[in-house]
């Protein structure tokens, strides 16, 4: 690497990048969320600290069985367990259990907090005008 490389002023690419260019954002050779910061009408996501949370339930069970039946001894294990998922400012619809990954990713399923302004929310959205 060229130790110059930094020693002027240069427009680095974001981890949103693959978001942004799936939503329409035209690339300028490796810029990529960079871009949405230069041109027009372009927005970036992001999370506020703490705006995801997942917490262990505290339920993990172990399933072992031992077979001592055959010349080689088996041992077979399941582990089971579940897991808390929380976005800052919103609920989840209680009435849908064990939700699986389309039920979480359903905005119909999440309710926002009325009480809570949209400052108060998991995330922002950065808009280049």
């Amino acid at each position: 690497m060229d130790i110059n490389y930094f020693s002027k002023t240069r427009i680095l690419d974001g981890g949103m990048g693959q978001e942004l260019l799936k939503r329409g954002l035209k690339p300028q050779g490796t810029l990529w969320s960079a871009a949405a910061l230069i041109e027009e009408n372009y927005h970036q996501l992001g999370l506020v600290a703490g705006g995801l949370a997942a917490q262990d339930q505290g339920d993990m069970r172990i399933y072992e069985d031992l077979d001592l039946s055959e010349a080689n001894a088996k041992q077979i294990m399941k582990v089971e367990g579940s897991f808390g998922v929380g976005v800052k400012g919103y609920t989840f619809n209680s009435a849908v259990v064990q939700p699986d990954d389309a039920a979480l990713a359903l905005i119909t399923n999440w309710g926002r907090v009325a009480s809570l302004g949209h400052k108060d929310c998991a995330g922002v959205v950065v808009t280049t005008l």
